[in-house]
């Protein structure tokens, strides 16, 4: 807690957070879920799969994850808040790991008999990314456009954006593990046989074993989760996905991490930002900007919001867009995407509607501040310059 004068003290015992805090989280965001005028949590981390919290309007948080959430457990990596059904409500989609060996083990019933509990839970674990429909107060149930989403393979960051300006908000994942020499790939041996051998205990024998199969196996150039492709879903009308990755020339083979959707150059269509994470040839990591070039992009509108000297900064909460009798919510968040921190920047697609909108942000624990009627084609700012 900031005391005001930049000084911090650690209150997440007091804020009620303590008990999980040691798990292995890449994406957290405050937002007001249940949409009682304070900042929820939303924690999303390897293994653990997703955690809830409700804020209690006084900066105590209570974990809600079982009542507001349909089974939680997945490889969570990241994760987006959108309306991806344009029904008024934020939607959650988490990222997790697809793994083809484990399901198909799942499929025929193969598992070692000294553990019965992770047959139980493997298929739940691996099915994929997670898409789940927002149904008020702060609870979520499975998406019918879950499927389509949910097979994108080692995911890891994801970007809600409307990249076609339609109307309705894609998504950009980005994928792979560890690419080598060899497409062979080392995830079917750990699925069969080397997640039975350790566990959360220190062991130097697992410890050794584990070693000596590094070096003869991903240490002789196999991959592990390896050739994979990014992913691009455009978003059918809030019905269902199509992946376009390789239409559009983003299904990107590079082992790829953090991800931002942004539009850098002011055009009005949503460009993309990502890392590399490279084994091979080489090690290395690089950062690649890639430009949005729709020659067909929708009408589109966008909303800068700034900090200013005397207004409080719009730091979580929604900007409401009414156009067309339609109103459309886009969440005012941070940390969603793996490891990473988007802008403070709205943007809206808006299809063939060319005529003035209304912009309304709602600022969680603020008052809601009408902006009236903007002009399409741009970016407005707020506070106004």
């Amino acid at each position: 807690m900031n005391d005001g004068r930049g000084r911090f003290t650690d209150a997440t015992e007091a804020a009620g957070l303590a008990a999980k805090r040691w798990r292995r989280t890449y994406s957290a965001s405050l937002t007001d879920l249940d949409e009682d005028g304070d900042a929820d949590l939303v924690v999303v981390s390897d293994f653990a799969g997703v955690d809830l919290y409700a804020n209690n309007g006084r900066g105590r948080f209570e974990e809600v994850t079982s009542r507001w959430l349909a089974d939680p457990k997945v490889f969570g990596m990241s994760h987006a808040l959108a309306d991806f059904d344009s029904d008024g409500r934020l939607d959650l989609l988490v990222t997790g790991m697809h793994c083809p060996t484990a399901l198909r083990l799942d499929a025929l019933g193969l598992s070692r008999p000294e553990r019965p509990d992770y047959a139980a839970m493997r298929g739940a674990m691996v099915r994929g990314n997670r898409l789940w429909r927002g149904l008020g107060g702060g609870r979520f149930g499975d998406a019918p456009a879950q499927s389509s989403i949910a097979h994108s393979g080692w995911s890891w960051g994801c970007a809600a954006a409307d990249f076609d300006n339609d109307g309705f908000l894609d998504v950009y994942i980005t994928n792979g593990h560890e690419t080598r020499q060899q497409t062979r790939d080392y995830d079917a041996e750990f699925w069969r046989h080397d997640i039975y051998v350790g566990d959360s205990k220190e062991n130097p024998v697992a410890l050794a074993y584990f070693t000596s199969k590094l070096g003869r196996t991903r240490g002789h150039g196999m991959s592990y989760g390896g050739y994979e492709k990014n992913r691009l879903y455009l978003n059918l009308a809030g019905q269902s996905f199509v992946e376009v990755a390789h239409l559009l020339g983003v299904a990107v083979e590079t082992d790829s991490r953090n991800l931002v959707a942004d539009d850098f150059d002011g055009d009005g269509r949503v460009d993309l930002i990502f890392t590399t994470f490279e084994a091979w040839p080489r090690k290395q990591q690089t950062l690649q900007v890639w430009q949005n070039r729709l020659p067909d992009a929708g009408q589109w509108i966008g909303l800068r919001l700034r900090t200013a000297i005397g207004v409080p900064p719009v730091l979580a909460g929604r900007v409401q867009l009414t156009a067309g009798g339609r109103s459309t919510p886009c969440a005012v968040l941070a940390g969603d995407s793996h490891r990473s921190q988007r802008s403070g920047v709205v943007h809206f697609g808006l299809g063939t509607h060319a005529g003035p909108v209304r912009l309304r942000i709602e600022p969680v624990g603020g008052a809601a501040v009408e902006l009236g009627e903007r002009i399409p084609g741009h970016y407005h700012s707020f506070p106004a310059r």
